[in-house]
């Protein structure tokens, strides 16, 4: 089993949130500065809620970003700000050179992955592909 946290649990991180349950990891998720709506989508895929997320970052192995497009560095920066020294897979559109800064900023301690998902949210026969 790994320990993931999901940032941040919209449609589709709440959708892959589901999938890494159903697989038997423990996803979590952090409640402090979001909806009340993100947090309930977040519990219903069966993520473990923390209040904050030096809490969640150190329980976790891996940090899946699942953002819009336009936050996508500014997530990176509140978990570099901890020093995550796990997996972090940044799975949003951008640009390669951003992902770079993202690397350049996470590291060092971290392994970053420039990732991407493709198609709807998964689940009722639907595929989803993570890259």
């Amino acid at each position: 089993m790994i320990t993931v946290t999901v940032l941040h649990p919209g449609t589709m991180g709440a959708a892959i949130t589901a999938e890494l349950v159903a697989g038997g990891h423990e996803a979590l998720s952090v409640t402090k500065g979001r909806s009340e709506n993100t947090w309930l989508r977040a519990r219903e895929a069966g993520a473990t809620a923390y209040d904050s997320l030096a809490e969640a970052l150190s329980r976790s192995a891996v940090v899946l970003s699942v953002c819009p497009p336009q936050a996508a560095e500014d997530v990176a920066a509140a978990v570099a700000a901890h020093g995550f020294a796990g997996v972090y897979a940044d799975l949003n559109a951008i640009s390669p050179r951003r992902v770079r800064r993202i690397a350049e900023e996470i590291r060092p301690g971290s392994a970053v992955v420039d990732g991407a998902v493709f198609g709807q949210p998964p689940g009722q026969g639907r595929a989803t592909r993570l890259y």
